[in-house]
């Protein structure tokens, strides 16, 4: 997985999704919270899905929540996946990646990005494009190391 910020980060800094918190009663203190969208970069790979770090100024230095999401169907996960079970629906509505660093405010985050998802359907459309752009650095890399 590589930073999609490090390919395109003038994409990366109009297109970021920025959760901007300001209600006191909410689960997750008042500040911003960037999502950083990370791509597969291993060959052959077409896993169509990101990998979002959540990073904040108001805690430097710590990921806060590590989010896989998919935009496909389900049933395209479930078809890559079949040992795991849950793996479309897991994916698809997004989950707290177990092998890589979350904190106390993963779960309030991941609600807050599935919210966001459901109330921009254009969302996927910008996953799929960004992952459509950085597969096809990619593949200008492979063609120059050769």
């Amino acid at each position: 997985m590589s930073p999609f910020v490090d390919q395109f980060p003038d994409v990366a800094e109009h297109e970021m999704f920025i959760l901007h918190v300001q209600q006191p009663d909410l689960p997750l203190p008042h500040g911003e919270y960037a999502f950083f969208e990370w791509y597969c970069n291993e060959d052959g790979c077409d896993c169509r899905r990101a990998l979002l770090q959540v990073l904040s100024p108001q805690f430097p230095g710590r990921v806060l929540a590590t989010i896989n999401y998919g935009w496909e169907t389900a049933e395209f996960y479930n078809d890559k996946m079949p040992w795991q079970e849950d793996a479309g629906r897991e994916i698809t509505s997004g989950s707290l990646d177990p092998l890589n660093p979350n904190s106390e405010l993963a779960a309030a985050l991941l609600e807050g990005f599935r919210d966001f998802v459901k109330m921009h359907p254009e969302a996927n459309q910008q996953f799929k494009r960004h992952y459509e752009l950085f597969k096809k650095t990619q593949k200008k890399n492979r063609r120059k190391r050769k």
